[in-house]
C-alpha cells in the first residue's frame, strides 16, 4: 500500500509539473508573440493596387491613381510609421488577378519586416463617395465577361472554404479609420464589395493574409468613384490619408 500511495503521488507531481512546464511555455509564446506584433506594429508597409479597363470602363480611375502615386509622394511624403512597397494596377479578370497576387505575395515585402497591408482599389461607376469594404463574400457571380472572357454564376471562389455565402473580414479598424476620414472626405463603410473581380481579388487577398501571415498583414478593399464625382487630385489626397490613417491605427 505504501508503495501504491508513493507511486500515486509520483505520478500527481510529475502531472502538474507537466502542466507547470505547458503553462509556462504558452506563456512564454504569448508573450513572445506580442513581442513580434509590437516589432511589427512600428512601421506599416503597403502594397497599392488598382484595375485597368474592363466591360465599358475603359478609363479606370484606380489605374491613374496607381500610376501616379509614388509621384505623390514625392511631393507629399508619409511620415515615419507608413511606407508603400509598390503599386501595381492588375487585369480584370480572376486568372489574372490570380497569377499576379501569387507573384507579388513572392516578391512584395521581402525586405521589410514590419505590418504588412494589401491595399485594392477598384472603381464604383454608379457611386459619389468612397467605401471602405469590409467583408469579402466566397462568391463568384459576374455580371459580365471578365478581360479574359469568363463569366461565373454563383459559384464560390474557393469551394473548400464552403458556400457562397461564406465570406471573410478585414480585421482592420475600419470604423475608426472611417470616423476619422469622414471629417474632411465623403466616406462610408460597405458589406458589399458585389460579386466581379473586385470582390474576387479581396477574398483571395483576405485568404492569404489568413493562412500565410494571420498576424503580420491583412488587407483591405476601396471601391473609389468616377473623377466625374471626386477628381483625381482629391483622389489621390484621400488614398494618402487612408494610408495615413491606417498606418496610425496600427502603431499607437
Amino acid at each position: 500500500d505504501k508503495n501504491y500511495m508513493a507511486r500515486g503521488r509520483i505520478v500527481v507531481f510529475a502531472g502538474a509539473a507537466m502542466a507547470a512546464a505547458a503553462l509556462a511555455k504558452y506563456l512564454y509564446d504569448f508573450y513572445m508573440k506580442g513581442q513580434r506584433r509590437r516589432k511589427k506594429a512600428r512601421r506599416v508597409v503597403f502594397a497599392l493596387t488598382g484595375f485597368g479597363k474592363f466591360d465599358n470602363v475603359e478609363i479606370n480611375p484606380t489605374d491613374v491613381i496607381v500610376k501616379k502615386f509614388p509621384s505623390y509622394l514625392e511631393e507629399n511624403p508619409l511620415p515615419f510609421e507608413a511606407a508603400v512597397d509598390r503599386c501595381l494596377v492588375m487585369e480584370v479578370s480572376a486568372e489574372g488577378c490570380k497569377e499576379r497576387l501569387s507573384a507579388m505575395h513572392k516578391t512584395c515585402f521581402r525586405d521589410h519586416e514590419d505590418f504588412r497591408v494589401w491595399l485594392h482599389l477598384g472603381v464604383a461607376a454608379s457611386k459619389e463617395e468612397f467605401q471602405l469594404e469590409q467583408v469579402a463574400w466566397n462568391e463568384a457571380d459576374f455580371r459580365c465577361p471578365d478581360e479574359r472572357g469568363w463569366q461565373p454564376s454563383k459559384q464560390p471562389i474557393f469551394s473548400e472554404d464552403g458556400p457562397i455565402s461564406q465570406q471573410m473580414k478585414s480585421l482592420l479598424p475600419i470604423r475608426r479609420i472611417c470616423s476619422a476620414l469622414r471629417k474632411n472626405f465623403r466616406v462610408k463603410i460597405s458589406c458589399d464589395p458585389g460579386r466581379f473581380v473586385c470582390n474576387w481579388i479581396y477574398y483571395c487577398s483576405l485568404r492569404s493574409c489568413r493562412t500565410e501571415d494571420p498576424e503580420g498583414s491583412d488587407s483591405l478593399f476601396v471601391h473609389v468613384p468616377p473623377f466625374s464625382c471626386i477628381e483625381e487630385g482629391e483622389q489621390l489626397k484621400f488614398i494618402h490619408n487612408l494610408i495615413c490613417q491606417i498606418a496610425t491605427n496600427l502603431t499607437s
